[in-house]
């Protein structure tokens, strides 16, 4: 452990760490983080017995450092907080509901794309990181909360997200230092958290003076706030879903959006078959059921996130526990690192290659339940992982029937890690507007 230890604390690439110590250890191995140590599983054979334990595995103390940015939200809530109010948010992404947000999303994607009219038009390279992070942005605060939050400001949005993101990065760094050690990013983390909050309370307090009809998220939790007792979704506990919904639901689709571009437009196999699905789609983009209309873009999304990977998703024991002989102490964590079981060469041909249509043919049926755990797995398995599908199969579709995306030439994608896992330098490129099926 101690020689392990050493190895960590002089990385500067995680990523490339993990991987280390996959091909030195194995797929056993623990590593020096979080009280009692994280021992990390990188066979999915034993990721599943701890990820539906719920019962023996809380998120965990290293999940509650994140509260001063995301307040006593689902994702770091335990226990019967955690029960109730993943409970009374269910509702909102039910596939009834989601039925509703998807019209709702499409006329933000189509609004924003407006935005991508004029680059085009002007030629410039941008960072198309930054743009699908405004896009999501767009798509994903109109789902929320349709027109009870300004249009306008979406950019400065982005980057009080980002800054809240440091932050949050920043708490999970420090959660296990003496108080006197600073939190990097703290002071305008908490200016950014306070200004997010602020945009929230404005949103509910307008819908509640001005009520409408919308199926968006905040009209189906308003509904449930409305019960008594336990029943009930408070104001202040409202308001902490709602910042944890709309980070969960901004930095990780972001992020994947951004890969997913990214490799389709590194792969022109890939990026006709996106093209050819695209311009074939016969739907309206105003049902969750049209998705199953856009297979090749669920793919491609799909592969793009496990080329993308994640750093390491923990759960920490609440009791002795023993994973393939191991013994896990009670208050240890045990983790699994999506961005190495993602490339295990036992699980995956050619780990290294973007291939979609492995999640097309015969290899998709012969996956293990465990061996991509994007979304997580069990109880707590992401709540928004249908309105994450929604978001990602309209926005691909509609840039494929609309644009190509030209990265800058001799670029080559790197991982960035804060809590999802980014582009390292964005997106350089250009967009180019498609016309009568080739470019303009």
């Amino acid at each position: 452990m101690g020689r392990l230890a050493a190895m960590f604390a002089r990385s500067r690439d995680p990523f490339q760490l993990l991987s280390d110590c996959v091909e030195r250890y194995g797929d056993f191995y623990s590593l020096p983080l979080g009280p009692g140590g994280t021992m990390v599983v990188n066979d999915p054979e034993h990721v599943g017995s701890w990820l539906l334990d719920y019962s023996r595995y809380h998120k965990g103390v290293m999940s509650r450092a994140l509260v001063p940015a995301i307040g006593e939200s689902i994702p770091v809530a335990d226990g019967e907080p955690w029960k109730r109010n993943r409970r009374l948010l269910n509702p909102a992404f039910a596939r009834r509901n989601l039925n509703g947000i998807a019209a709702i999303l499409s006329s933000a994607v189509d609004d924003t794309l407006e935005r991508w009219d004029a680059i085009a038009a002007a030629g410039d390279e941008v960072d198309l990181y930054r743009e699908l992070s405004i896009l999501t942005m767009a798509a994903l605060q109109r789902s929320m909360f349709s027109s009870s939050v300004p249009s306008d400001g979406i950019p400065e949005l982005v980057d009080d997200f980002r800054v809240q993101t440091n932050y949050m990065g920043g708490l999970m760094l420090t959660f296990w230092a003496p108080s006197f050690v600073p939190v990097p990013h703290e002071r305008g983390g908490k200016v950014a958290v306070a200004a997010i909050r602020r945009r929230i309370e404005a949103a509910i307090a307008h819908r509640r003076a001005n009520p409408n009809d919308s199926s968006d998220v905040l009209n189906t939790l308003l509904a449930v706030g409305e019960g008594d007792g336990e029943g009930a979704l408070e104001h202040e506990n409202l308001v902490d879903q709602l910042i944890g919904l709309w980070f969960g639901g901004f930095d990780t689709t972001a992020s994947a959006l951004a890969w997913t571009v990214a490799m389709l437009a590194q792969n022109p196999d890939a990026m006709e078959a996106m093209r050819a699905e695209a311009d074939g789609y016969t739907g309206n983009f105003d049902s969750f059921a049209d998705l199953n209309l856009l297979p090749y873009s669920k793919a491609a999304f799909d592969e793009a996130q496990r080329m993308q990977g994640a750093l390491l998703l923990t759960r920490q024991a609440l009791e002795d526990d023993e994973i393939a002989g191991y013994h896990v102490p009670a208050g240890s964590q045990v983790g699994v690192s999506a961005y190495t079981i993602n490339r295990h060469p036992a699980l995956w041909d050619n780990p290294e290659r973007y291939d979609p249509m492995r999640w097309l043919d015969e290899r998709k049926a012969a996956q293990h339940r465990f061996q991509f755990v994007q979304f997580g797995g069990g109880p707590r398995h992401c709540i928004g992982v249908g309105m994450a599908y929604l978001e990602a199969q309209f926005v691909l579709t509609k840039i494929a029937q609309r644009f190509y995306i030209q990265p800058r030439p001799g670029w080559t994608p790197r991982h960035d890690f804060h809590l999802s896992v980014g582009l390292k330098g964005g997106l350089p490129g250009r967009i180019i507007r498609r016309k009568h099926g080739v470019a303009a």
